[in-house]
Formats: C-alpha cells, sequence, structure tokens
C-alpha cells in the first residue's frame, strides 16, 4: 500500500529517487520500500559483503556480476576492477543500472538486459514492484511470498552465458537471481572452471521453487571446482570436504551468501 501511495505521490513522470550512498549514487524506481529504505536509513546496501569482494579484486581484475540489480554491487567493484559484465534481466530494473552507471562515471562496464539460464530463449518473469529486487523467474507454484505485491508477469530473453560472453576468463564470479542460480551454472561451467572466486546467494527453498533444484544439484555442481568457502558474514574457511557442513549451517538460518575460492 505505502508503495502505491509514493507512486501515486510522486506522479506518472518520476523515473526514480536518487540516493548518495556509501554504494554509490543510485536511482531506485519510485515504488522500492526495502531496497530504498535500506539506502535512505543506513546509507549503504549489503556494505560488508561488498568490502570483502573488494579484497578478492585488484585493479586488473575482471569481474562478472549475474543479477545486477541496478548497480550497487556493480557501481563499488567497478570503480576498482578493469572490468565489470553486469546481466540484469528486468528492464526495468535495467533502466536504472545504466542510469547508475551513467551517474557514476562507469565506463568499464559491460552491461547486458538478459537472464542467465541453461539454454536460449523467453522466460517468463515476475517483476516485482515493492522489492525490485526480489524480481524472480516465475516459480512452478505460486505462494503468496511470491505475488503478495501483484508483480507483473514478464518475458525476458534468456542467454546461455559460455556462449553470450567470448572471454571467459573472470577472477571473481558474483550471482545473485533468487533462485535459477542452478539453472543458469549449467550455463556456464567453462567460466566457473576459470573464475577464482565465486560469491552466491544461497536460498534454498527459492532454489527449489524457481528452478526446480533439490538439496544435492547445488552441492554436486560447486564440489569439484573449488577449494575453500565462507558465509560471507562470519569468514570462517571450510575446506571442500566441509562444504557440507557449510551449507547446512546456511539452510538453518534460511540461506546466506557464500564465498568459494580456488587454492
Amino acid at each position: 500500500l505505502r508503495s502505491r501511495l509514493l507512486r501515486r505521490l510522486l506522479g506518472p513522470n518520476a523515473v526514480g529517487i536518487v540516493w548518495r550512498t556509501w554504494n554509490g549514487e543510485l536511482s531506485l524506481p519510485p515504488g522500492d520500500m526495502v531496497i530504498a529504505r535500506t539506502l535512505a536509513r543506513q546509507g549503504a546496501w549489503d556494505r560488508a559483503s561488498i568490502e570483502h569482494l573488494l579484497t578478492l579484486i585488484d585493479g586488473n581484475s575482471r569481474v562478472l556480476v549475474v543479477g545486477a540489480h541496478v548497480g550497487s554491487v556493480v557501481v563499488p567493484l567497478a570503480a576498482r576492477a578493469r572490468e565489470v559484465v553486469a546481466y540484469e534481466a528486468n528492464p526495468a530494473n535495467f533502466e536504472h543500472l545504466q542510469l547508475n552507471l551513467r551517474i557514476n562515471g562507469c565506463h568499464n562496464v559491460d552491461a547486458r538486459n538478459r537472464a542467465a539460464s541453461n539454454a536460449p530463449g523467453r522466460l517468463k518473469m515476475l517483476a516485482n514492484t515493492t522489492n525490485t529486487g526480489s524480481s524472480k523467474l516465475r516459480p512452478a507454484h505460486l505462494s503468496y511470498a511470491y505475488v503478495y505485491d501483484a508483480p507483473p508477469e514478464i518475458e525476458v530473453p534468456a542467454v546461455v552465458l559460455d556462449d553470450d560472453i567470448t572471454d571467459h576468463g573472470f577472477d571473481l564470479v558474483v550471482m545473485d537471481i533468487e533462485g535459477s542460480e542452478c539453472l543458469a551454472m549449467q550455463g556456464m561451467r567453462s567460466i566457473l572452471q576459470r573464475c577464482r572466486a565465486l560469491q552466491i546467494e544461497y536460498l534454498p527453498q527459492l532454489m527449489h521453487d524457481v528452478a526446480g533444484a533439490d538439496d544435492a544439484q547445488f552441492p554436486s555442481m560447486i564440489a569439484s571446482q573449488f577449494d575453500t568457502a565462507h558465509i560471507a558474514e562470519d569468514r570462517q574457511r571450510f575446506g571442500r570436504d566441509g562444504f557440507g557442513q557449510l551449507l547446512a549451517r546456511a539452510r538453518e538460518v534460511g540461506g546466506a551468501d557464500l564465498v568459494f575460492t580456488k587454492a
């Protein structure tokens, strides 16, 4: 209700609201009541996690961000890296991503308005309006948690990242695509083999609902690729033989940002 009232108050010509934050100057859609509120009250979004990501790259690094949203992660990474390739499927979010790249002078970012999946084509997506960062591929079974704000259902182009990207050499891959991570990873095996580090949002219930992934599918995809892992918030390292323990800990709290690295 607050989201609708705000959009009505600002009028149909309001493109976005710009927040001056630690992440950069960021424009968000007027109806966003989650990320925008955090930026307004705290002056940053996910700062601790992004600061950790910055320790994994330098001025020569190439970074791939899958699920770029409006650029809260892309902008600070672009300030340090040599090049960032950023994918965002939701066209409304992508419009703000492009605007924020211009506002912050990020000339080293290749932004692409496509979804990452295991096959090319077109996919149905729920374009969340109250929490724009929660837009996702349409789950097979719609619960209230996915439709509480009556999100528009749109179609977006989908690509296989190994085919869509010419150079697969990335130092860091950051992935936050609301449950469709397993689908994207099936189409980026070469990229994962070559990258040095991966941060991924691990939400097992969402992975199951959106991509039909079971508890074993995600671990099997990363088990042979990386040597160490940790939850972004606590930094306790787990070796490859401890990945199961790490994932169990993440499941206990409903999910977490996980960081996987290679020796």
